[in-house]
């Protein structure tokens, strides 16, 4: 489903030269704040040695993530930055790289542990995601590879109801918070 997906953006990208929020929100149809926010968590994960990637993404990742959790449909509002439009040119080379990580989501994801998916648990996902966002947005080193990772799974779960690629996400959220809380205090520790 991701890949099929990511298949309408590439062949927009493609043919195009330019490209904004509210075209790929259009494409979309259903569950469109989720896919979004999965291509860019990949997106991120590719453009991970870029250092100014983390302010970029991370931004963009904590606004879908608060329209998740408040159900705010994006495409009806007149942001500016909506029909801000990016240079498909700059975005076609990456895409080669993209593509393969859709692939084999695919290929693992299917139905199953419905009981995290349920409706009553979007709040929560929607926090866990905008706190993975916060944590890219921060400028901590290697921080952003993680949390994007943790994104994709829980969207992709929640997108295919798959409660295992959820908890696994979660997971991945857990780990990276105890990981910079233990970095954090090394780093108190250090300069005390």
């Amino acid at each position: 489903m991701i890949s099929r997906h990511f298949q309408k953006i590439e062949t927009h990208i493609s043919k195009r030269s330019s490209i904004n929020m509210r075209h790929i929100f259009s494409m979309m149809e259903d569950d469109s704040l989720l896919i979004v926010i999965a291509i860019v968590s990949v997106l991120n994960i590719v453009l991970a040695p870029l250092p100014v990637n983390s302010f970029i993404l991370g931004i963009p990742l904590m606004i879908l993530s608060i329209a998740y959790i408040f159900k705010i449909d994006l495409l009806s509002k007149k942001y500016k930055w909506m029909r801000r439009p990016f240079k498909c040119a700059k975005m076609r080379k990456y895409l080669p790289h993209s593509k393969p990580i859709f692939a084999k989501i695919d290929k693992h994801v299917s139905p199953r542990f419905h009981f995290f998916v349920k409706p009553k648990f979007r709040i929560f996902a929607g926090l866990t995601l905008f706190f993975l966002a916060l944590v890219i947005f921060l400028p901590i080193p290697f921080a952003n590879i993680p949390g994007s990772i943790g994104m994709l799974l829980i969207t992709v779960g929640l997108l295919q109801k798959d409660g295992l690629f959820v908890v696994m996400g979660y997971a991945v959220a857990t780990a990276h918070l105890v990981g910079i809380m233990i970095l954090a205090s090394m780093v108190g520790y250090g300069l005390g």
